[in-house]
């Protein structure tokens, strides 16, 4: 009887699963199901509210990710600050608006994309979630979500100098792509 000698290697590998991944995949996920015929007029306008407000959330979230992780570094002060700031429920309006500076001592420029595609899927936001008379138009999906995508990416590299390219979310997003490269302000013309 022959013995041979069996030589294997395993790769134990897994992905970083955080909020921010989560709402990548799970609006990925309700962007397929909006493209089944099968939906009805109904279930298409509150799914399609459900992926304005993830993707909505997808930019918030990376913010406020950032800033915690950003504020570690910053003397107890600045830290007692954004802790109480986040204890009365900061607004992701000020947040974005206040923050970034002080941490960085630059301010995001919403002058330019995406970031002003960011503050219409925002107001698209509390539109679907205030008004419910509201709603988003069918061709919007894609681009709010490419639109999370891109703001996230811009969040990200504000705080990160190794920029997005080397970045753990990346690969989510390679595996999650939108099927569209318009921003939600070409698409609404705002």
């Amino acid at each position: 009887m022959d013995q041979k000698r069996v030589t294997a290697f395993h790769t134990l590998s897994w992905s970083i699963y955080d909020s921010w991944s989560e709402l990548l995949a799970g609006t990925r996920f309700l962007l397929d199901i909006l493209e089944n015929d099968s939906c009805d007029e109904i279930a298409k306008r509150n799914l399609l509210r459900l992926v304005v407000v993830s993707s909505s959330q997808m930019a918030e979230v990376m913010l406020f990710t950032q800033l915690e992780k950003i504020v570690n570094s910053h003397p107890d002060s600045v830290k007692r600050l954004f802790d109480y700031e986040l204890r009365k429920r900061i607004s992701f309006s000020e947040a974005r608006t206040k923050w970034p500076e002080i941490l960085t001592g630059r301010t995001f420029n919403f002058g330019c994309e995406p970031m002003q595609s960011m503050e219409l899927l925002y107001k698209c936001r509390n539109d679907a979630i205030h008004h419910t008379a509201k709603c988003p138009s069918e061709n919007i999906g894609e681009s709010a979500f490419y639109t999370a995508i891109e703001s996230s990416k811009c969040i990200y590299n504000h705080f990160n100098p190794d920029n997005w390219n080397d970045c753990e979310y990346r690969t989510f997003v390679d595996n999650n792509l939108p099927k569209t490269k318009s921003l939600l302000k070409q698409v609404l013309g705002g």
